[in-house]
């Protein structure tokens, strides 16, 4: 069975826009600009990636005011994508990679398809999340 590969690729710019929305909702005192803050990528040993934000301060300085990693990176991406209106597939996986000067989000589709089955004379792959719960509502109804 083929599989479908999506990649989008995230500017540092296009982050921090979108860290700058997401303060300004929370809290709407605080003010997130290109001037006064900035994004930094990295991968970890372990191949997580993981984003800083650094806030410039006056003389030239700058301190490490968030680091978002794991979930929470990619609830901000998934998030960002919804407002955008960016069709995301719920059902793919979904993982986060550097790809140059960019954050990728990697969503694949049919990674994991389920052993083809006849149910009602029509041939068809199951999803393996869904069997679970299908044996649990037949042993509930039994």
């Amino acid at each position: 069975m083929p599989k479908e590969l999506r990649c989008l690729l995230f500017t540092a710019e296009e982050l921090l826009e979108a860290l700058a929305e997401e303060a300004q909702r929370a809290m709407p005192e605080v003010e997130l600009s290109g001037s006064s803050a900035a994004v930094q990528m990295a991968t970890a040993a372990d191949g997580r990636v993981g984003v800083r934000l650094v806030r410039r301060q006056r003389q030239g300085r700058s301190r490490p005011s968030a680091m978002l990693e794991g979930a929470e990176l990619l609830g901000l991406l998934l998030r960002l994508c919804k407002r955008r209106r960016i069709p995301l597939p719920m059902r793919g996986e979904k993982r986060l990679e550097l790809v140059g000067p960019c954050l990728a989000l990697i969503v694949t589709l049919q990674a994991s398809q389920g052993v083809p089955r006849l149910q009602d004379g029509v041939l068809r792959y199951a999803d393996p999340d869904l069997l679970a719960a299908e044996a649990r509502l037949k042993r509930s109804a039994a």
